[in-house]
């Protein structure tokens, strides 16, 4: 069921995200659903509280990926692939669950037409396109999500994961180029200031300068003859 498989994904993301990709999952009898879902379809092995994600569908889509000379992978090759070499029969939503769990555990992203998309266990629309996410390293993340805080006043998902760095270059560029023209009219007016007072002020002579001149006339004044 399509309600079931929804509270499924949640844990099985939850998993791909902690170290190893082995999460605790709380729930009793979300664990009865997990293993009832995730087990048979080879996603993962759920044991007694633990949630183990298992690498054969991303084993089996690399094979399947090779074997036709490489190229763009979209959710329509991963569901004739999901078939090959013979049909499984999993309803949408579970072959949804695999290739959401497929795109998490490998760092790739959803795009259409080079823009990003989040599908939805309802909604993964064959079109879409799974483009790898390059990940920085957990310093540097860090640094970045403060950044976006402080600068733009954004909060965004502490995980580091290929979703959430893409998210944040998607939301960061969106905030800059709204303060653009702000920035803009700042610069100018500073430079405009800046050769206002310049202008106004390069014949003055500094402080220094004026009391270098006040010395000098005592000691010449010193110097003169009674």
């Amino acid at each position: 069921k399509a309600s079931v498989i929804k509270k499924v994904w949640p844990e099985v993301q939850r998993a791909i995200e902690s170290p190893g990709q082995r999460g605790f999952v709380q729930d009793a009898s979300t664990r009865k659903l997990v293993r009832a879902v995730v087990n048979p379809c080879q996603l993962g092995q759920m044991g007694e509280t633990h949630l183990l994600i298992e690498p054969h569908w991303q084993s089996r889509f690399a094979q399947s990926h090779a074997r036709e000379g490489g190229g763009p992978i979209t959710v329509g090759k991963l569901r004739r692939w999901i078939d090959t070499p013979a049909p499984m029969g999993l309803p949408i939503e579970l072959q949804n669950l695999i290739i959401l769990a497929y795109a998490a555990s490998t760092n790739r992203r959803f795009t259409l037409r080079g823009g990003p998309i989040e599908p939805t266990i309802d909604s993964v629309s064959d079109e879409l396109e799974l483009r790898e996410q390059p990940l920085p390293n957990a310093t540097d993340w860090d640094t970045a999500l403060q950044r976006a805080s402080s600068l733009f006043g954004l909060t965004l998902a502490q995980t580091l994961n290929a979703a959430n760095v893409g998210r944040l270059v998607d939301e960061v560029k969106q905030a800059a180029s709204g303060k653009r023209e702000a920035v803009g009219r700042l610069v100018a007016q500073v430079r405009d200031r800046a050769s206002r007072y310049g202008a106004g002020t390069a014949c003055r002579p500094s402080a220094a300068a004026r009391l270098d001149r006040l010395r000098l006339l005592r000691e010449r004044s010193r110097r003169r003859p009674p």
